[in-house]
């Protein structure tokens, strides 16, 4: 499962699905107040996986 997924919904929307939830809330921002938002649960995933597997 990928940690974040950013889903069109038109031109200029996307909808957020953050560790396969829908985020409403994040959905709203723009892409740099998502990011700083998103990023430490991404870095959380990825050091699960560094943790789990020898090769990522």
């Amino acid at each position: 499962m990928n940690p974040l997924l950013l889903e069109p919904e038109n031109d200029t929307h996307s909808q957020v699905v953050l560790m396969g939830q829908v985020h409403a809330q994040l959905s709203r921002l723009d892409w740099r107040s998502r990011s700083e938002q998103v990023w430490p649960v991404v870095a959380q995933a990825l050091d699960e996986l560094l943790t789990e597997n020898d090769v990522v």
